[in-house]
């Protein structure tokens, strides 16, 4: 599942991921995410991937593909995860987001939002 927050009047747009990530759930939030990015880019995306499972099959390519494609719209991106799995979910889109990126356990959901609203 994948969940969508926008902070409202702020560059900061929060994304919740977790269970398993279909390739119905990529699209039903990419015109929300498209939106965001027209008005607001570069943005600061907060990443809370505590719970994730796994991507159904072709959904991670899509995602990354996604990452790729606006790589220059982002000019930092927390993730936040609490295991291995999640982390390495992180650090595939650390490779390429744009922007700067940092990883953030779970319990440093605070720590998070501070290094992302910091200039």
């Amino acid at each position: 599942m994948i969940e969508v927050h926008e902070e409202t009047g702020s560059d900061i747009v929060k994304i919740k991921l977790s269970g398993i990530v279909t390739e119905g759930d990529i699209e039903a939030e990419k015109a929300q995410l498209e939106r965001i990015l027209e008005e607001r880019s570069p943005l600061r995306i907060y990443v809370e991937m505590i719970g994730l499972d796994n991507f159904e099959s072709g959904s991670a390519w899509n995602e990354v593909k996604f990452l790729f494609r606006h790589r220059d719209e982002v000019s930092r991106i927390a993730f936040v995860f609490n295991s291995q799995s999640e982390q390495w979910a992180g650090w595939v889109g650390e490779l390429v987001a744009g922007g700067e990126a940092r990883d953030f356990r779970m319990g440093e959901e605070e720590q998070a939002m501070a290094w992302l609203m910091r200039a």
